[in-house]
């Protein structure tokens, strides 16, 4: 059928080619199969709220990503490191709902 939707640009590369989802735009996981028109008419506003926890995450991740850059340096050369910082859990930084 000929049916309007809207999708959200997930990811693009250098290439050109882009990634997209209708699941970013849905308030809870499988609203789409049972609201459509609903989760159609909000979606910029979802989007939007998927776009700041997606930069959360990332930032989030970057942060872990330094720290432990960081850590391995210190290790390397040789560094006193007497204070030590437990790795953070892999379910702490990859959460239910950045499954794309």
């Amino acid at each position: 059928t000929d049916e309007m939707i809207k999708v959200y640009c997930v990811d693009s590369d250098e290439s050109g080619e882009l990634r997209w989802s209708i699941r970013a735009l849905e308030p809870t996981p499988g609203a789409i199969l049972f609201r459509k028109d609903k989760v159609f008419e909000q979606a910029e506003e979802t989007a939007k709220i998927f776009f700041e926890k997606q930069a959360a995450e990332r930032k989030k991740m970057d942060e872990n990503l330094m720290q432990s850059l960081k850590s391995f340096d210190d290790f390397a050369s040789g560094a006193d490191t007497t204070e030590t910082k437990a790795a953070p859990k892999t379910s702490d930084v990859l959460q239910d709902d950045d499954d794309f």
